[in-house]
């Protein structure tokens, strides 16, 4: 703006923060002297815009860091157990013409299978963490607990986005083009992208149909086209989404705590199992 930009055009330079679709509103509102009104409903737009995917995914993983952690000590005193301490006891039972209890023979072998082939099994590990991170989108939807979740959040910004441009006078297609912009999942902004291109020839409601949208916003596009009031119809099953995201996150997000402390109380006793029963059997053997 100090070098002779308008406001508009100096937001043209931060895409990542700014849509476009929001710089051409204030674009227009700049050349109407609107440009406080047009802001202020901005605002209001975005804070209707209160939950996010990424915000789920941050209480995710602030709840279960502590799991995190235990997870890689666990990890840690398998190894130091299986290289260490193990491989001490083999050497007893098999002086003493005995067998291992197969916990802890099962993991010396997967010690010596890591070793031997540790290489190959990082490789594989991180291959896996790059195809993760590349689909992250359609996995995030389709992950088990919270993928409905998600489907709900992209679904809100769906409807805020294209409720708030018809308000503002736009075409049901410009509207859609503004709301496959603002989707933060690609999976639904590649959506978005094919049902703006099919509203050449078919309705809003018979596009989403089509494209397999959930039948109550098929339902709800119907009904707004034949009454005019889709964008409060849409702003309602927005909030209604919204409420129900609030409500169900915790509940699952204490399930998903409770199924990873069973997994973490598991590995601890199977680790303690293979450590301390070769000392009890020692009696036995000698």
């Amino acid at each position: 703006m100090e070098n002779g930009q308008s406001f508009a055009q100096s937001l043209t330079s931060y895409p990542q923060y700014i849509p476009s679709f929001l710089t051409e509103l204030i674009a227009q509102a700049e050349n109407n002297d609107e440009l406080v009104q047009t802001l202020n409903r901005i605002v209001t737009y975005q804070n209707s815009i209160e939950v996010k995917s990424s915000d789920l995914t941050k209480q995710v993983f602030a709840s279960l860091s502590y799991f995190i952690f235990l997870f890689i000590f666990i990890l840690v005193l398998i190894t130091v157990i299986s290289i260490y301490t193990l491989p001490v006891f083999e050497e007893l039972f098999l002086g003493f013409g005995a067998e291992l209890p197969a916990a802890s023979q099962f993991f010396i072998n997967m010690s010596s299978f890591i070793q031997a082939y540790g290489l190959f099994i990082l490789a594989i590990i991180i291959i896996s963490l790059i195809v993760l991170f590349i689909f992250r989108h359609s996995l995030l939807l389709y992950c088990p607990i919270l993928g409905t979740l998600y489907h709900k959040v992209a679904l809100i910004r769906f409807l805020h986005t294209t409720a708030f441009m018809l308000r503002q006078q736009d075409s049901i297609a410009k509207a859609i083009e503004a709301a496959a912009q603002s989707a933060r999942n690609r999976v639904y902004r590649r959506r978005l992208q094919r049902v703006r291109k099919a509203l050449s020839g078919a309705t809003l409601f018979q596009v989403l149909q089509q494209h397999n949208f959930p039948e109550k916003l098929v339902y709800l596009a119907e009904i707004g086209e034949k009454t005019g009031h889709t964008s409060e119809l849409m702003d309602k099953q927005a909030t209604l989404y919204t409420k129900q995201v609030m409500l169900s996150f915790e509940p699952r997000l204490r399930l998903i705590t409770l199924l990873f402390t069973i997994l973490s109380g598991c590995l601890i006793a199977f680790a303690l199992v293979a450590m301390y029963f070769p000392i009890f059997m020692m009696g036995e053997v000698v």
